[in-house]
């Protein structure tokens, strides 16, 4: 089996222990006391995210209906086909330039009954992908195939991917398997004992899409691309024909690849993805992180599903201009086989309104993840049925090729060869200098998707929690805000004196202070000197601004609410459920930091209802971010703050694309930010207004995970 499974091993172990226990109508006795407090809302982020699934599943089934209730069927259904992809093209984002190609055989192999041609070609200037077509013998022209692989380091050379090449060959059809970006010959951080410095294929691919985030670009679109660009490099050649049949297949995030091509491209007219095809609903159900180009920007949002992809292939123009979609699964996946039965389901919906009930179609094999013979057999069989052809006699592929073998550049790295990589054209991608813009509230309610900003206090209730240990104060209350359904921001009140109820409303000054991984760990005295959640800055802010009232929030996701889903202890990790839910935060297009930012506006309208005095502000390391936004907002609605002090606020979204092992939270990434500021143009307009009441301090740098 492909690294793939290795990978998601881990992403189906029990999920959500907590860590820390809500009492509710009793005291913690002294000994409980002195236990820290841990996660009491473990599973907010996945509940407030499958609150949403309803409604999706609901416009689905009502698009379908109508499709099912038009009076001409065909025309509906080919109206929707043209609909979905018009939605899809949303995500992509616009298509690149078709630049020339500059595609060169380095070497043939002859073989049994067909041969490999070793090809590169340029999907964009600079950009070299590395491939093999696999060409029947005789002259041609063979109907053509773009074949992409999942999530194995060895690429186009692993067994399985070659197999199918092979088989496709063998049965008539010629086939160009890519390398993907990260995969085979295409490493962009490639060391002598590992094949990345980022671990292998997904560590490249999620760190390639962390550095797109800011400049709003998608990795899926990369990906698609290359995969555009080899069809467009089968068009060119007169032993291949790409009309009136072209077919995509592909395994794992092979089967993502065939998905996103297939939507984009609309001379597809055959697709059939391997172990890929579910619901969002079952991988979110299921707490199945997703690779970065498996969760399109705005993909929920614009009320798509898996299924979407295939529907502009299936559907085409009409009756007459109809193709294939053949959804491939295992029964013992962790891609849902529910969810692709589900997503079959909708195919055949549409296929028998279309007139064509035969062209859906979905083979189950037993077994887990992989493109095993079963699968690839039911792949053949299906595009001979598309292509008209006979379906040839059954052939396994047995001796695969050592990946050397399969080399298309000299020394199997396509850097080697001169290839730019990935992370140099996204530098190139940004002006030559930073370029210093106004800004407004507008402006960062639209790059945030802020469709309000809270100005009066939410509910709220009083929990009876369990105190951190070494809180800087004998006493401490804490309350839940409830500034929105499922969601609930814990402010903790630092204090010398028991206090029971509602806070009392006082004229003194007062400090909020948006904490880096929850307020409670930032006030503690830390056990240990490496304590990252710990904050000598949250500590001193009492001597900082003596006889104010000092409180922390905890923003959602962090602190009190940090994931507990996914596994134990897997919040922070490359693959876990931060991650996770940030990528779902994209595919709804509502940013988990615009969610953060809102929340730090509710603490602070909760503060200042009970503080008539100064009010502060203050944001530490990844609070630091949310904080320095809201503070921006407050200048134009809600009391505005006497002063603004920052500690571990990177110098820029900029710099985390520039430096290529950048490494902050993805929540702390919007998509597509720098098309509107950046962190200066924020900081330029809070010293305007705020003079010397602007405190920066311990600037971070680009690695923000070491934080």
């Amino acid at each position: 089996m492909p690294a793939r499974l290795s990978r998601r091993a881990f992403s189906r172990t029990v999920a959500g222990t907590t860590a820390g226990v809500l009492f509710v109508g009793t005291r913690p006795s002294a000994a409980a006391a002195a236990e820290p407090l841990g996660p009491v809302y473990p599973r907010m982020m996945q509940e407030y995210f499958e609150a949403k699934l309803p409604a999706h599943a609901a416009r689905i089934k009502e698009e379908i209906a109508a499709v099912q209730s038009a009076q001409n069927g065909p025309a509906a259904a080919a109206e929707h086909a043209k609909d979905v992809r018009g939605r899809l093209a949303k995500c992509f984002g616009p298509k690149p330039e078709r630049t020339p190609l500059n595609a060169r055989t380095t070497k043939t192999l002859e073989r049994d009954g067909y041969r490999v041609e070793l090809i590169t070609y340029e999907s964009r200037p600079g950009l070299l992908v590395t491939a093999a077509l696999y060409l029947p013998s005789g002259d041609g022209p063979h109907p053509g195939v773009l074949g992409l692989c999942g999530h194995a380091n060895e690429g186009k050379a692993y067994p399985l991917y070659q197999a199918f090449g092979v088989e496709l060959a063998k049965a008539g059809f010629a086939t160009l398997v890519i390398d993907p970006i990260g995969q085979g010959e295409r490493f962009q951080w490639p060391e002598q004992k590992r094949p990345s410095a980022f671990g292998g294929s997904v560590g490249e691919h999620n760190q390639l899409d962390r550095l797109m985030r800011p400049l709003g670009e998608w990795f899926g679109t990369w990906r698609a691309w290359d995969g555009l660009r080899g069809i467009d490099l089968l068009a060119e050649r007169e032993d291949v024909s790409i009309d009136p049949f072209l077919g995509v297949t592909g395994n794992s995030g092979g089967g993502t690849l065939t998905c996103l091509v297939t939507a984009w491209d609309d001379r597809v007219t055959a697709s059939a993805p391997s172990c890929y095809v579910t619901t969002l609903a079952r991988n979110l159900r299921n707490e199945l992180p997703a690779d970065a180009e498996q969760c399109p920007p705005r993909m929920l949002e614009l009320g798509m599903d898996h299924h979407s992809f295939l529907v502009p292939a299936l559907l085409g123009e009409g009756q007459d201009e109809m193709g294939s979609a053949t959804v491939l699964a295992k029964r013992a996946d962790f891609f849902d086989v529910r969810g692709a039965r589900e997503a079959y389901g909708r195919l055949a919906q549409l296929a028998a309104v279309a007139g064509a009930p035969d062209a859906a179609g979905i083979t189950v094999a037993p077994g887990g993840h992989g493109f095993e013979l079963p699968l690839r057999r039911a792949m053949v069989e299906a595009f001979c049925r598309a292509a008209g052809r006979p379906i040839p006699p059954p052939f396994e592929f047995t001796e695969p090729e050592e990946p050397e073998t399969l080399f298309a550049t000299p020394e199997g790295s396509v850097l080697q060869a001169g290839s730019t990589p990935v992370w140099e054209l996204l530098r190139g991608a940004l002006p030559d200098a930073p370029v210093s813009r106004p800004i407004n509230a507008g402006v960062i309610r639209k790059a945030l998707n802020l469709t309000e900003t809270p100005t009066e206090p939410p509910p709220y209730d009083i929990p009876a929690w369990r105190r951190a240990t070494g809180l800087p104060t004998p006493q401490a209350a804490r309350f839940a805000l409830r500034p929105e359904p499922h969601i609930t921001v814990p402010v903790l009140r630092l204090q010398d004196e028991p206090m029971q109820g509602p806070p009392p409303k006082l004229d003194t000054p007062a400090v909020l202070l948006v904490a880096h991984r929850g307020a409670d760990a930032a006030f503690r005295m830390p056990e240990e000197q490496s304590d990252p959640t710990a904050s000598a800055f949250a500590r001193v802010l009492p001597q900082r601004f003596p006889g104010a009232q000092i409180y922390g929030c905890d923003v959602r996701g962090t602190g009190a609410s940090e994931p507990g889903t996914v596994g134990p202890n897997e919040a922070l990790r490359p693959y876990g459920s931060s991650y996770m839910y940030s990528a779902y935060a994209r595919m709804w297009n509502e940013p988990i930091l615009g969610g953060r930012v809102k929340d730090a506006l509710s603490a602070w309208a909760f503060v200042a209802d009970a503080h008539s005095g100064d009010l502060h502000l203050c944001g530490d390391r990844w609070g630091a971010i949310p904080a320095v936004l809201a503070a921006a907002l407050l200048l134009e609605s809600g009391r505005k703050p006497a002063s603004v002090t920052l500690s571990g606020l990177p110098a820029s979204w900029r710099a985390l694309v520039e430096d290529e092992r950048a490494d902050w939270p993805y929540a702390l990434l919007p998509f597509g930010v720098l098309a509107h500021f950046d962190l200066p143009d924020v900081l330029s307009r809070l010293k305007q207004e705020l003079g010397d009441g602007l405190t920066l301090e311990n600037p971070a740098g680009p690695q923000g995970m070491a934080a």
